[in-house]
């Protein structure tokens, strides 16, 4: 699931969660642009803090993870 919106800066604001309710880890890839990215939430690991993901993220078994990332406005 995705929702993105507007900034005021003209920039976009997406948060994608991701969730896995298999038995097995999942390698999921992330949707077009690519940009910097920032895992917010892992609830299979739930000290961590702030970490910068690529186009890839890998969920584990019976969890949700919550990812924002801004991008440029499109066009620009």
């Amino acid at each position: 699931m995705r929702r993105a919106i507007g900034l005021d800066d003209g920039r976009n604001e997406a948060i994608t969660m991701l969730m896995n309710a298999s038995d097995d880890a999942i390698t999921f890839t992330l949707p077009a642009p690519s940009a910097d990215r920032q895992v917010l939430i892992d609830s299979a690991q739930p000290d961590l803090e702030l970490v910068a993901v690529g186009d890839n993220y890998e969920v584990q078994p019976h969890a949700a993870v919550l990812i924002r990332w801004i991008t440029e406005q499109i066009g620009e």
